[in-house]
């Protein structure tokens, strides 16, 4: 006689506090703490205030967004501008190839892949920056398509480089819920 399913996550290591593993998805949360830019607050914002003085980031940083960004994710390519510009054009290149921002129809999704891999193939700091931004991109995603899409990118990018070590975990994890 089996064990019903049930029983088994209740008593699997995965099982934390009422609420399996897989019933909560890895954000970059966490991650962003220590790795990602404050984001930009206005004299006006002062929630953005008091969250940066909490020591958290705002979750637009790590969650899904239509909004093209202005600066990296990743603090390290802070003050590298040639690699800022490209980072945003990445970005950028993954809102229209998961269809979160219109793009020309007449686009191929290859030309769109050519401009997001290139830059990490080239330039090993991006790399981390490519997957932070496909995961932000990922969490949260309401939009089905935009979600599968996300994913075939993140296909794409474990077959054509690693992450750092620093990020190893986060992505493990991400991809695993």
């Amino acid at each position: 006689m089996g064990v019903s399913t049930e029983r088994r996550r209740k008593f699997s290591p995965t099982y934390l506090q009422g609420v399996t593993m897989l019933d909560r998805h890895h954000t970059l949360e966490e991650y962003a703490q220590d790795h990602f830019r404050s984001s930009r607050s206005s004299p006006k914002s002062s929630m953005n205030d008091v969250m940066k003085s909490r020591g958290t980031v705002n979750p637009d940083l790590w969650r899904h967004s239509i909004f093209p960004l202005k600066e990296p994710l990743l603090k390290r390519l802070q003050n590298k501008e040639e690699l800022t510009i490209q980072a945003c054009i990445i970005y950028h290149h993954i809102l229209m190839y998961m269809g979160d921002v219109p793009g020309r129809r007449t686009r191929l999704g290859m030309e769109l892949t050519d401009v997001i891999f290139d830059g990490p193939l080239k330039h090993e700091i991006l790399r981390d920056e490519v997957y932070c931004q496909i995961m932000k991109q990922l969490t949260e995603n309401r939009n089905r398509l935009s979600e599968e899409r996300g994913w075939e990118l993140m296909w794409l990018a474990t077959g054509l480089f690693a992450c750092s070590q620093n990020l190893m975990k986060d992505l493990n994890q991400f991809q695993r819920t």
